[in-house]
């Protein structure tokens, strides 16, 4: 109802302010007995809003009222809040919600003035059987439709027979999810018809009544499978009852992401065929045919140069002896020999002093 009043005035009112609602075709629906919502919820003990700070005695979902509260009846703390308004929202705005009718309207429109929106808030109700019989009304749709990534034939001959579990095993799929995707299913004799089925997997035959977590758990083969996985891959059976000869997934349904082979070309430095000339000094005991120099950077060391030069460590050394095993006499601001011409090491010629 419309609360405009303090609490006290509305108790006092037998039908607590809520007025006749008429409907499109004239019908009358009288008021019923209900309480006022309150701005403090304090004679019936702690408020909602109490209880969510202070976590007090638990209320029930009437707060105390010996009758059920309409939406609108609710402290406006409550009725008030964001969370309210999603969802009271939410409740009607899906099919498996609540209907939306002349009486809903009038709740709706009470809680708009009782909070005083300012906003044009407007419910979009799924189930409306407010106002006259629409013929045009979408139906309801009660089940999920059925994913087929493929469908599969049986075809037998002469007295042949082939049971559920049979067609499973015969082509990788889990039972459960051919029962479950396909209605009516006779699993004793199949009839000689395409079936809808999920994508074909890796699969095992359950041997004895079993549960999920006790199979992956006493099961050597299945112990790197997780609960998760088992359940992604078969998400039609009873994970606390697998019978025995039903077929279950034991991988992902396609088939498990093989990535391709990779062959990786070992480098081919380029080969330089004339000497080099150094720009800045270079260091002691360097190969004097040397087709490229590297200045050495601050922060440089060997690994890095000899990486992107597409040389070795050795090789590194070998063209430039005077650097040691541990490479830690690296000379800033002098230019080390990185490759040499025809790609063949000779000993230096001379030696600086």
């Amino acid at each position: 109802m419309f609360n405009d009043r303090k609490a006290d005035v509305l108790l006092a009112d037998p039908i607590s302010g809520t007025a006749n609602v008429n409907t499109s075709d004239g019908t009358i629906i009288p008021p019923y007995f209900d309480p006022a919502p309150t701005e403090n919820y304090s004679y019936h003990g702690p408020s909602a809003l109490d209880y969510f700070y202070t976590g007090g005695p638990r209320q029930a979902v009437n707060l105390g009222w010996q009758m059920t509260l309409e939406y609108d009846e609710y402290p406006t703390e409550i009725q008030c809040s964001a969370c309210w308004l999603n969802r009271f929202k939410l409740g009607f705005a899906t099919q498996w919600g609540e209907t939306y009718n002349e009486v809903t309207a009038q709740i709706w429109a009470n809680m708009q003035r009782n909070c005083r929106f300012s906003a044009d808030l407007t419910v979009y109700p799924a189930l409306n059987l407010s106002g006259p019989s629409n013929p045009n009304r979408a139906a309801v749709i009660w089940t999920a439709p059925k994913s087929c990534a493929q469908n599969l034939t049986i075809m037998q001959t002469g007295n042949q027979s082939s049971t559920c579990d049979a067609f499973a095993l015969q082509n990788s799929i889990p039972s459960a999810s051919l029962i479950d995707f396909n209605d009516d299913l006779f699993c004793d004799d199949l009839g000689n018809k395409p079936y809808c089925a999920p994508l074909s997997c890796s699969v095992a035959d359950v041997n004895t009544t079993i549960g999920v977590i006790q199979l992956l758990q006493t099961t050597p083969t299945y112990s790197n499978i997780t609960l998760t996985q088992f359940v992604a891959w078969n998400p039609s059976l009873d994970i606390n009852n697998l019978r025995p000869g039903e077929v279950v997934c034991i991988g992902p349904p396609g088939g498990a992401y093989v990535p391709p082979a990779t062959t990786v070309a070992p480098a081919s430095p380029t080969v330089y065929t004339t000497t080099a000339k150094p720009i800045g000094p270079t260091p002691k005991g360097a190969i004097p045919n040397c087709g490229k120099y590297y200045e050495v950077q601050p922060g440089d060391y060997c690994n890095l140069i000899a990486l992107n030069s597409s040389i070795t460590f050795s090789q590194l050394i070998n063209m430039n002896p005077s650097i040691d095993s541990n490479c830690t006499n690296l000379l800033a601001g002098y230019d080390y020999c990185v490759a040499p011409v025809n790609g063949s090491v000779n000993a230096a010629l001379f030696e600086e002093v």
